[in-house]
């Protein structure tokens, strides 16, 4: 639990330790109808408490990492959103050759050299790039890995800076102050309450021109929204780990109870009382429940340098040891409260028996006897097959007595968590696998550099290939009004074949009237298959007209922020009406392969092609959610937990074995006495673990199955993906044979404890 709190608040602990900025501004010299603000009169507005520039150096090629570097090496330096070194050190600030790399850098690593081309200015002008010049070449060598503020999955997707980045120095941004072109940006932190003083004066700064203001705690809430999945991941293990613990701890204390009975009618006799009694046994218990828990809360903190996992331990700010005071002082009293609870009802009965029954506590009423053990007798199987069955299955009573139900509802409960995480686990993967699932439908896109405008040259292109089976311009983060309620939209146009969306209920829209919705927006709308909306699209003036929603689509993540189950999908005619017939172009055409063949080799072939037409094409694989990313990271934990759930199973099964041939002594030493060899007390032992294995499979198995297709299911929905379930067939049938061998397995021990087992002493005190 104090892992979950701990991965749950890890990033928002790091952008204030980091002292991350809540805004930036952007420059936006791409757009020449925006503003261009002066980075010093930014830093004096009155609202504004720190202001620190940064510059972004344009490279040859337009894609990759960004270069990031500041004057005076405070932004994303000493001064807001500063850097967690992760592996290596920082940069010395006076060498042009060193920088650091974003972990989100694919194959960054320390020692590495880099060499970019960065594009010139026009006689000195950073604004204006000199695209016919030679490339001023750079190289540095990265010394770190690091993290910083707002520099996390999901990257914003419209703006210029964005994505991983290299960090380097101020003498790298002296050498190229003036010779390389550049876009500049300043991280801001207002005074407190001047958020609206602050627009006021920005918009002022603009003299009317739009200014590029990024919300970075948007982007925050985004991050924040991925990493808590993953710690409601380890709220479910706390609370699995919790039945289990209690139906273990339940059967120990019962035992214990049990046991101290033995004392009970003398204690009665000398005038203690039932409520006296009772109170006695349940004292007992609580002080072991208090030790436990202390106990445990030491063991907790010694762990917590395992904790966070996934993305948030990339973003603790304080790794290492952490005690969660809340958490643990909960604990504390929460587990000797349930010590209290569980010895309640076995302590009244103890002291109700003896209160009612002085000196008669050894149980010699009937035995309940075990339907399987009587019928293996009488088919005449062997007698440690039957001697064992009867072991495993018959209760006892007073002091031989053994928790045989609430061993085998603890083995089920475990072995049927195991088998549901490997159900959960497999269908994670496999949705990881499958990008239809979660909306992609294609296999690649098709973008180029000088943007919008130069796409369609790739339509003949894409028509002409023969690998080519479908394709289509498609627009994602098209701002939509729907029934009132702002919500995020993509758009498609077929350029080749039909273009076929991950459908949940009804269809694509392929009029100009008709949307389909994702299954969140659809349930915050009220809507269904037929349901009118009346709204618009991109342009908030544009008039509001009436579509009809035909269909529940998982909606493909245009972009890293895209939340799975939102948004809503419409065909381009559809944007161009619902925008008032003002829509902005596509820029990005979706290429779906022909069934078979090979990916790889498409996708170089295109290429070529496109490189051809223009050499600015660049094609790349679909964005995969950041949601499911974030899930990669930990794709083995539903393993993990069925794991340390199986362990707990088999160690109440090992406990009732000890305990069984501990209590049992006297029916072994009369076996042994009745003719039963070392290797058939051994023999009766390894029965009675396979037993009580197979009881908890028949049981489990079929129930984890159940579970694990239903959690899976509810999580898919609440995530807007397809519900398709994997079942891992295989592992599955692997799990009954490797439970009942680890049952013998744990069983060995007992065993040879019972064969060493010495009729006379033992029958001697009887």
């Amino acid at each position: 639990a104090a892992g979950a709190r701990r991965t749950d608040d890890a990033y928002s602990r790091f952008v204030v330790a980091k002292h991350g900025a809540p805004y930036m501004i952007e420059d936006f010299i791409p757009n020449r109808e925006a503003a261009v603000l002066d980075p010093r009169a930014l830093a004096a507005l009155p609202s504004v408490a720190e202001a620190d520039t940064f510059r972004v150096f344009g490279q040859v090629a337009d894609v990759g990492p960004n270069l990031v570097a500041s004057p005076d090496g405070r932004a994303y330096g000493t001064g807001l959103n500063r850097l967690k070194v992760l592996r290596g050190r920082l940069p010395d600030p006076a060498r042009a050759d060193e920088a650091v790399a974003d972990f989100t850098v694919s194959g960054a690593r320390v020692g590495q050299r880099v060499r970019v081309p960065l594009v010139p200015s026009t006689d000195g002008d950073t604004h204006t790039p000199d695209l016919s010049a030679a490339p001023v070449p750079a190289t540095f060598t990265v010394v770190g890995i690091v993290a910083a503020p707002a520099q996390f999955p999901p990257f914003a997707a419209n703006s210029y800076f964005s994505g991983p980045s290299y960090y380097l120095t101020p003498a790298f941004y002296r050498t190229h102050e003036t010779s390389v072109a550049a876009l500049d940006y300043s991280l801001v932190r207002l005074r407190p309450g001047m958020a609206a003083a602050a627009q006021h004066q920005v918009e002022a700064l603009g003299r009317g021109r739009p200014v590029g203001v990024q919300q970075l705690d948007n982007q925050a809430r985004d991050v924040n929204r991925s990493i808590h999945l993953v710690a409601v991941a380890l709220w479910l293990l706390a609370g699995l780990l919790l039945v289990v613990a209690v139906l273990v701890l339940g059967q120990l204390l019962a035992r214990q109870i049990a046991l101290d009975a033995s004392d009970y009618p003398v204690l009665h006799s000398l005038g203690m009382t039932r409520r006296q009694l009772a109170g006695l046994a349940v004292a007992r218990c609580t002080a072991i429940g208090a030790a436990g828990s202390v106990l445990a809360v030491g063991v907790a903190i010694a762990l917590s340098p395992l904790t966070p996992i996934g993305l948030a331990r990339t973003a603790e700010p304080a790794p290492g040891f952490a005690c969660d005071t809340l958490v643990l002082v909960t604990a504390v009293a929460g587990t000797t409260a349930i010590a209290a609870i569980l010895a309640s009802w076995p302590a009244w009965r103890a002291a109700r028996a003896a209160a009612t029954a002085l000196g008669s506590g050894s149980g010699n009423g009937l035995i309940g006897r075990s339907a399987v053990a009587e019928a293996s007798a009488r088919a005449g199987l062997p007698v440690t097959l039957t001697a064992g069955v009867r072991m495993a299955l018959e209760r006892g009573r007073g002091p031989t007595s053994v928790p045989v139900r609430t061993t085998i509802g603890g083995a089920i409960v475990g072995v049927c968590a195991m088998v549901a995480s490997l159900i959960f686990g497999a269908s994670l993967g496999h949705l990881l696998g499958s990008p239809s699932l979660y909306g992609v439908t294609w296999d690649v896109e098709i973008w180029n550099n000088h943007g919008p405008a130069a796409v369609p040259a790739a339509e003949p292109v894409v028509r002409a290939d023969p690998d080519v089976a479908a394709a289509a311009f498609v627009q994602t983060g098209i701002d939509f009004q729907l029934g009132g309620r702002a919500v995020s939209g993509f758009a498609f146009t077929p350029v080749k074949g039909t273009f076929a969306a991950s459908m949940l209920t009804g269809r694509e829209p392929a009029a100009a009237d008709e949307v389909a919705l994702g299954a969140s927006t659809a349930a915050r709308l009220g809507a269904r298959a037929g349901t009118t909306l009346l709204g618009n699209a991109e342009n908030e003036r544009a008039p509001q007209v009436a579509v009809r929603m035909v269909g529940t689509a998982v909606l493909p993540p245009g972009d890293a922020s895209a939340h799975l189950g939102d948004g809503v999908i419409v065909t381009r005619q559809a944007l161009v009406r619902l925008a008032g017939g003002r829509a902005r172009s596509p820029y990005v055409i979706a290429v779906t392969f022909q069934p078979g063949v090979d990916t790889a080799g498409a996708v170089a072939r295109l290429g070529h092609r496109l490189s051809a037409v223009d050499e600015n094409f660049f094609t790349q694989r679909p964005t995969t959610p950041t949601d499911l990313v974030n899930f990669g990271r930990i794709q083995n934990l539903p393993l993990i937990l069925g794991l340390v759930l199986a362990v707990m199973a088999l160690v109440t099964v090992a406990h009732l074995l000890a305990t069984s041939i501990r209590r049992r002594r006297r029916d072994l030493a009369i076996l042994k006495t009745l003719g039963f060899a070392r290797g058939d007390v051994g023999r009766t032992v390894a029965w009675q673990a396979t037993t009580l294995a197979v009881i908890t499979l028949v049981a489990a198995v079929p129930l984890g199955i159940a579970v694990g297709r239903t959690a899976w299911r509810l999580f898919a929905e609440q995530l807007g993906v397809v519900p398709d379930v994997s079942t891992p067939v295989t592992l599955l049938a692997l799990v009954v044979p490797a439970t009942v061998l680890l049952a013998n397995v744990i069983s060995i021990g007992p065993a040879v404890t019972a064969m060493r087992t010495h009729p006379a002493s033992v029958l001697r005190e009887e």
